[in-house]
């Protein structure tokens, strides 16, 4: 048979061929003669040179306008030697006093701030160093003042903000304090965090390299967050510079520059008019690896996100590389690198070596190149397909017989089969083919029928199951499924269309289905997949597919997964019909559910329970603590009313309301005893009663609201007469009542809210946080499995842990010890185990720890510390729990919550609770003020009047002074308080005769004992009477304790002083101190607190509110100061019993009696100068001295003593006494000056201060000023007939 011709293979292949040869000759030709090589590198070159011409422009900012700073060290050295020349102090005294370091920054801080907003950088910082161990933290002095808007100027500066330093400072420039805002650094120590390397970097070079000139110690910091604070998201890198003074190095300068104002200079476009390219600064490692500092650009962010740092791989041409494991789909990443020169040869620092790389794709450097292969490559293609077409113009007049096979197509069957072969093998292929298709065209018709309609419900419900039902196969075919795709024969898998899988309460629903076998249909039911535990709720198309017969072939439909919708469906249904706080239903629904199950069994008991004074503690509690106990009370009778058929509804907002078949009474008053005892457990009972009446009615034949009716009767008498229970068929007596709902008021579906939202509104309510503690106890032993619940809080003045609240799964009480003594040692090694933030366990932390071992439990736990002000004060220890790994983080992160509302809530009652003892001190102080102050302003008037006795005035004044002397006493107890508070009481050792000072004491309560006919006992057994201690101290808590006793015991009332020596050694002695009465006596509750600042026992007599409420909190002070503790024993209406005991040396030698005689202390021919502006007080001061026979001058202020000291001659006084608050020179200047005259009297002259400032400080700055001697006014006459000894004698 002859071969046919392909016209094809006439016309296209040698055309084919010829356009190939020439593309591939042109290609070949640029190969050779290099110029992709010379393409690729002029494109490298001229990356190259836009990135360096990138790092000029950068390093000349960096140098230039960002490094000012280091102009300023001049100016700031200048102004540190004038602050320490104006205080007298050299460089060492400046490291170490805060307060001068204060005063230095107040000097400068101005002028910084001018500085910051004139140079083009965000931020400026000082930081003063100190005597601190750099490889420790500390807190340092300075500021950091931060340029929040660059582009705008403010006169009032409010475009600053102050990130750190005092506020004194931010007020004085007016600019307003960020949120994370501190007065002090805080830094970690010399390499602990990154973050504090600007500081410690060049500080410590500068100490290191003390002959390195600091101008080369410059450092710049990388990009890092101002002590990594949470609360601060800006990033900066910084340039600081040492400063100095003196060859002393005090501290760094420095200016911020925000990353976000770095990557402004990061002109990306310039690499890429697309911007797919990317600059970045970055540290060169040294190893051909970098590390990232800032940049800004698609391919940074690509090469960034590689991790810490990453590797550049060298490539041929010379300063390009490849970034190693960094593409852009299948794009490589090339970088061309410059040096930035940043520092000076030989710095003391790492990482000096910061480079600028620029990035771009592979095809932004290649692309040129390969885009002229490209074209080529196109070029030919497109001669080949121009070739192409003009065969295919050639070839028109061959087809022909092309033509006539379509016609044939065109005639259908018929026509295909009369086709008369061409002769051409495609065309005869082709009319094969057709007439095969044709053949089988028919027989697809039905599949295609068949396929359209599943293939367009799948694409409608994607996420649907399809099947097809063969009636006569018997088959099941079944789409989208993981679990049943395929065919599968009914006979072996009936599983697939019986009911096996499918709910037995919806089964009878297919089967209503089967019987009726309509055309199309739509149900829903519960089925069970093959593989899944629980039913979902399905919805089932279908629709049958019938023949060209009109026979039914198949059914063809979907399933499509409806449980969550069906789910929300049946909720709202539920919810419309159940209470959502006690799950009960609510009264509408209930009673339709009691009447139809009523109709079938009538008989039972009616219940009707009332909770007791539920509006009191709703009003007190809030509405959510309310829900909480309908809650528990509705799940107590839930649980305990189990197995029983009940019907439960919430008719009122304390009402429940149930019916139960159960016939045995006393099984249903055992019930409702288990309910009480459950209910009444929720809550300590001492601190809240939760009870409920009960009114119960048996049930036959009655309507059922007959029975509602009798029921609603018995409540009401039970809660008439105080009873737990009544039964109305059981009373003889009882006030028809009618049953009538109360309105409800809830928060509503309480049972959906998480703990922390519990607490939260539990907490913002109010009331008795014990209270509330056992609710939420409550509920978070439902979701833990926690035992108990122990919260302690620190009292840091006592050093005392206290037992603020417990918590018992059992409900029983443990003997736990109210509070805890320990020592400063065991705190501070607690503190250094305590995590303040995170949840720890107490094996880790409290089990050893003596501030816990007497509150913990057997089983372990964790524990959750609390704060206030960022100080520790308390915890939260939680037992039964698993180790802290044994939580999920939700769990944690829950629980960490609720410990930091428990803590806000107790450091709210310690406020709200000092603030109002606080408040009753100061309206105290003023009653206690104005009574002596009456009785001053009184006599004095009395003894003015005309006419009066000399007996009468002479009783005046001494009334007068008795006012005095206790207005005097009541402002030493003030000033004692506030020295005590402050850290500056000082206790003065000095020998003293023990038992010289208990009779004086005696002498001294003499008259007010006998005023109320008290009797006053001592028990005094010493074996030695002198010794070594504050005699003062000593003495002033005895009185106050005896006074104490004295003003709270009634007449005819026994006050015991007991005195002894418990042991003693060679050198000394332990003694007991006790004073014991038989008054009113004090609380429990309030011993806790008598020994706090300004408070005193609450007890409703009124003498009880005498006084102002420091004495004992003094007293317990001075005595921790000696070392011991007061122990108080006391009962109401018994009396109390205060006692200490102390460890006193013994006296170095036993003086009988050095009390010299006044009339021995006369200064003949003595004259002192008299420096006061006060006429009254210079009277006062005259008249003393003159009883002494010392002759006196005075002046009126400061200048006038200096000049009189100039004009008098050598020797005139002995000496001078000095008043310190005067106008025109006051007295420390006069005394200064004085000390300054060329004359040897005035720099040896007695000068004694004389102020109502009795501080401590206020006595140094007296003697600092050249003084000898203070006396605080009003003048004590003992302390002043000293000082005349020791400086006329």
């Amino acid at each position: 048979m002859k071969r046919k011709i392909s016209i094809i293979s006439l016309f296209i292949i040698p055309i084919v061929a010829v356009m190939i040869a020439q593309g591939a000759v042109s290609i070949g030709t640029l190969k050779i003669s290099g110029a992709d090589r010379t393409l690729e590198k002029n494109a490298v070159n001229m990356m190259s040179q836009t990135v360096e011409n990138r790092k000029v422009i950068l390093e000349n900012k960096m140098l230039d306008q960002w490094s000012f700073v280091a102009n300023e060290r001049g100016t700031l050295s200048k102004s540190l030697k004038k602050t320490l020349q104006s205080g007298h102090m050299d460089m060492e005294e400046f490291l170490q006093n805060d307060d001068v370091q204060k005063e230095f920054l107040e000097s400068v801080f101005s002028e910084c701030v001018d500085v910051l907003q004139k140079n083009p950088v965000t931020g400026l910082y000082l930081i003063l160093a100190n005597e601190a161990d750099t490889d420790q933290a500390a807190e340092y002095n300075g500021f950091f003042v931060r340029d929040s808007d660059l582009g705008h100027q403010s006169s009032t500066n409010t475009d600053l903000i102050m990130e750190r330093g005092g506020k004194t400072l931010a007020r004085t420039e007016g600019i307003p304090l960020d949120s994370a805002w501190t007065t002090k650094y805080s830094f970690l120590g010399n390499g602990m965090r990154k973050a504090d390397d600007f500081f410690y970097q060049p500080y410590l070079a500068a100490r290191s390299n003390s002959e390195t000139a600091q101008k080369y110690l410059g450092y710049w910091a990388e990009p890092f967050v101002l002590e990594d604070h949470y609360m601060d998201n800006h990033k900066m890198i910084a340039y600081s510079v040492p400063i100095s003074c003196d060859n002393t190095v005090f501290g760094v300068l420095g200016v911020e520059v925000s990353t976000s104002l770095l990557e402004e200079d990061f002109q990306v476009q310039e690499l890429n008019q697309e911007q797919n390219a990317g600059y970045m600064l970055a540290v060169d490692l040294g190893d051909g690896t970098y590390r990232p500092i800032s940049g800004k650009g698609n391919l940074y962010d690509l090469v960034e996100r590689t991790g810490e740092k990453f590797r550049l791989l060298d490539q041929s041409q010379e300063n390009f590389y490849q970034v190693e494991n960094a593409k852009i789909g299948k794009q490589k990443v090339y970088a061309t690198v410059h040096n930035m020169n940043l520092y000076s040869n030989h710095v003391p620092y790492k990482d000096t070596h910061w480079v600028l790389i620029g990035f771009e794709t592979e095809n932004a450097i290649f692309g040129a190149g390969r885009n002229i292969f490209t074209s080529m490559l196109v070029a030919v293609a497109l001669g080949v397909l121009f070739g192409v077409l003009m065969v295919g113009i050639l070839v028109g007049s061959v087809m022909r017989p092309i033509a006539r096979l379509v016609d044939s197509v065109r005639g259908g069957v018929e026509g295909i089969h009369g086709f008369h072969k061409s002769g051409i093998r495609e065309i005869d292929e082709i009319h094969a083919v057709v007439e095969t298709l044709t053949d089988e065209q028919q027989q697809a018709e039905e599949r295609i029928q068949e396929e359209s309609k599943k293939y367009r419900m799948a694409v409608e419900n994607s996420t649907d199951i399809f099947y097809t039902y063969d009636y006569a196969k018997q088959t099941l075919e079944i789409v989208n499924s993981k679990e049943m795709n395929g065919i599968w024969e009914c006979a072996a898998h009936p599983e697939y269309t019986d009911d096996h899988l499918v709910h037995p309460d919806d089964r009878e629903r297919l089967e209503e289905l089967r019987r009726h076998c309509p055309e199309e249909f739509q149900v829903e039911f519960r089925i069970k997949f093959p593989g899944k535990e629980n039913y979902q709720w399905v919805l089932l198309n279908g629709k049958d597919v019938f023949d060209s017969n009109n026979v039914r072939t198949k059914i063809v439909g979907n399933i499509r997964n409806i449980h969550e919708r069906k789910i929300r469906e049946l909720e709202y249904q539920r919810k419309e019909r159940i209470d959502p706080v006690t799950w009960f239903y609510k009264l509408q629904q209930g009673m339709e559910k009691l009447e139809n199950s009523r109709r079938n069994i009538p008989e039972g008991w009616m219940i009707l329970l009332d909770v007791d004074h539920f509006t009191r503690m709703n009003e007190r509690f809030g509405l959510i603590f309310g829900d909480m106990l309908m809650e528990s009370l509705a799940k107590f009778l839930w649980e305990e009313f189990k197995g029983q058929k009940t019907i439960r509804i919430r008719s009122g907002a304390d009402e429940l309301l149930i019916w139960t078949e159960e016939k045995e009474l006393a099984q249903i008053q055992k019930v409702l005893n288990c309910v009480r005892e459950r209910f009444a457990g929720m809550i300590h009972q001492d601190m809240l009663s939760l009870t409920f009446a009960c009114g119960m009615s048996s049930a036959t034949q009655e309507r059922t609201q007959i029975l509602l009716n009798q029921t609603a009767s018995a409540l009401h008498k039970a809660k008439n007469f105080g009873r737990d229970l009544v039964i109305y068929q059981n009373e003889q007596v009882c006030t028809p009542m009618l049953f009538q709902p109360g309105e409800i008021v809830s928060m509503g579906w309480i049972s959906q809210m998480s703990l922390v939202s519990l607490a939260l509104n539990l907490f913002d309510k109010g009331g008795d946080m014990s209270i509330l503690l056992d609710i939420l106890a409550g509920r978070m032993a439902e979701a833990y499995p926690l035992g108990d619940i122990i919260i302690t809080t620190l009292d840091d003045d006592y050093h005392a842990n206290v037992l603020e609240y417990q918590w018992h799964r059992e409900k029983q009480e443990v003997p736990l010890p109210e509070i805890v003594r320990y020592e400063n040692e065991d705190y501070e090694a607690f503190l250094k185990n305590c995590d303040r933030i995170s949840l720890q366990n107490l094996s880790e932390v409290c089990r050893n720890s003596p501030l816990f071992q007497p509150f913990l439990m057997e089983q372990g736990g964790v524990v959750l510390h609390m704060t206030d002000g960022g100080k520790y004060m308390g915890s939260i220890l939680i037992f039964g729990l698993d180790a802290v790994s044994g939580l999920s983080e939700e769990q944690r992160k829950e629980l960490k919550e609720i410990g930091m509302l428990i803590q806000n809530r107790l450091n709210q009652q310690r406020h709200d609770s000092y603030g109002n003892a606080k408040a009753e001190f100061l309206a105290r102080m003023s009653h206690e003020i104005r009574t002596p102050m009456n009785g001053i302003m009184g006599m004095t008037e009395i003894a003015l009047l005309d006419g009066q006795s000399q007996e009468k005035i002479i009783d005046c004044l001494r009334k007068i002074k008795g006012s005095s002397n206790y207005l005097l006493g009541l402002l030493n107890d003030i000033l004692d308080m506030s020295k005590i508070e402050s850290g500056r009481m000082q206790l003065v050792e000095d020998d003293f005769d023990l038992q010289q000072m208990l009779d004086n004491i005696k002498e001294l309560f003499s008259a007010r004992v006998e005023e109320k006919q008290l009797y006053y006992k001592e028990q005094i057994h010493l074996e030695h009477t002198g010794y070594l201690g504050d005699e003062l101290r000593i003495n002033q808590v005895l009185i106050n304790l005896i006074g104490n006793a004295v003003k709270f015991t009634a007449e005819g009332g026994v006050i015991c002083l007991t005195v002894r020596e418990l042991s003693n050694t060679e050198k000394g002695a332990d003694l007991f101190f006790s004073v014991r009465d038989n008054g009113i006596g004090i609380s429990k509750e309030d011993q806790k607190r008598v020994f706090q600042s300004f408070e005193q026992a609450d007890n409703r007599s009124s003498s009880r509110k005498q006084g102002n409420g420091l004495g004992l909190a003094i007293s317990s002070r001075l005595v921790r100061l000696m070392g011991s503790e007061i122990a108080l024993e006391s009962e109401l209406g018994e009396g109390s019993d205060f006692s200490f005991t102390l460890h006193l040396d013994f006296a170095k030698e036993q003086q009988a009696d050095q009390e010299e005689k006044r009339e021995n202390c006369m200064f003949d021919g003595a004259k002192v100068l008299i420096v006061e502006d006060n006429e009254l007080n210079l009277e006062i001061i005259q008249t003393i001295l003159s009883e002494y026979h010392i002759q006196t001058d005075s002046v009126v202020n400061g200048k006038q003593a200096v000049e009189r000291m100039k004009e008098t001659p050598e020797g005139t006084y002995d000496m001078i006494l000095m008043d310190i608050m005067m106008p025109v020179m006051n007295g420390l200047e006069a005394a200064e000056n004085i000390r300054g005259l060329e004359r040897e009297d005035c720099r040896s002259i007695p000068i004694i201060a004389m102020s109502a400032n009795a501080f401590e400080e206020d006595v140094k700055k007296s003697l600092a000023s050249g003084m000898n001697g203070h006396l605080s006014k009003p003048l004590d006459i003992g302390k002043l007939e000293k000082t005349l000894q020791k400086y006329l004698k």
